[in-house]
């Protein structure tokens, strides 16, 4: 290899697997596209986002809006599922709750990914005590229950959708900076990466240019796999009283109203809970999928 063909090769991170890339990335997606399960699962989650996003045009009436001469009112052609015990429609309640539970759900994803991504690469890099600090403070936010550290951190913070979603990023990073971690280790000795540093790259340019992106594909599955631990961490959140609040309507909280009326209408309890767990059931499905299409190893967080 020429000088400046490993020059060529070193800026795009391609030293160990010449030729490759594009052809690569195309081989995965057909792969994706042959494992029914996952285009299914994949199909369903495209599907359900839109009905959210759509919820102003579909809801058949305002989730807010109280009429307590239909509490608890079974299905009709004006309310599908019924309504709740202050007459509020069950459908229009199911989808904009959702809007605030899948956008909760990947922007706390999201915000653990990027700092865990960070994280990971930047302790696997560097070493020394700085990854030792680092890896101490891992063990320490490991060894106790994310439920328990995030009652605290919002009993101390306050309630609210916001915050919520920040305590789940402080205290969800350790597990993928332990997994980015491993693989960074791992990539460093890569030729691509030493000849980058032969050339005089900086720690940050091979950070950047070099580890980031080839880990992007190891991140991204293991973030689609989390996907379903975040949705029921934050539920069962809301559903103990610290996320939205009343009146706005979001799928935990939708339990935890409807809990005590389970025996006059199951179905207000128990229809969140299906979108609750279908949600999580399909975004793990896929998850598999794109792990197998993309023939990723990644461990738990």
């Amino acid at each position: 290899m020429s000088v400046a063909s490993l020059i060529r090769a070193v800026d795009t991170g391609t030293v160990d697997q010449v030729g490759v890339g594009s052809p690569r990335r195309r081989g995965a997606f057909a792969r994706l596209l042959r494992d029914r399960v996952a285009l299914g699962a994949g199909v369903f989650l495209l599907l359900l986002v839109v009905l959210l996003l759509l919820a102003p045009l579909i809801a058949p009436a305002d989730p807010a809006a109280v009429d307590t001469d239909i509490g608890l009112a079974g299905p009709s052609w004006a309310h599908p599922l019924g309504t709740d015990i202050l007459g509020r429609d069950l459908v229009s309640r199911i989808l904009y709750g959702g809007r605030v539970s899948v956008l909760m759900t990947l922007t706390a994803s999201a915000g653990i990914t990027i700092v865990g991504l960070t994280m990971g690469v930047a302790t696997g890099l560097m070493g020394g005590r700085f990854d030792a600090l680092v890896m101490r403070s891992v063990e320490i936010i490991q060894a106790v229950p994310m439920l328990i550290i995030a009652m605290v951190a919002i009993g101390l913070l306050g309630r609210g959708p916001d915050k919520l979603v920040l305590v789940f990023v402080a205290v969800g990073w350790p597990g993928y900076t332990r997994v980015i971690r491993g693989a960074t280790l791992a990539l460093r000795e890569r030729r691509y990466v030493e000849a980058s540093r032969a050339l005089g790259a900086t720690r940050f340019r091979v950070m950047l240019f070099h580890l980031v992106p080839n880990l992007a594909g190891p991140a991204t599955v293991l973030s689609t796999l989390d996907l379903g631990r975040i949705l029921l961490g934050l539920t069962a959140l809301s559903f103990l009283g610290f996320g939205v609040q009343p009146p706005h309507p979001e799928w935990g909280r939708m339990i935890a109203d409807a809990r005590p009326y389970f025996y006059l209408a199951p179905r207000q309890l128990v229809i969140p809970g299906l979108v609750v767990s279908i949600f999580g059931l399909a975004v793990n499905l896929f998850g598999d999928g794109l792990r197998d299409a993309l023939d990723v190893k990644v461990g738990k967080p």
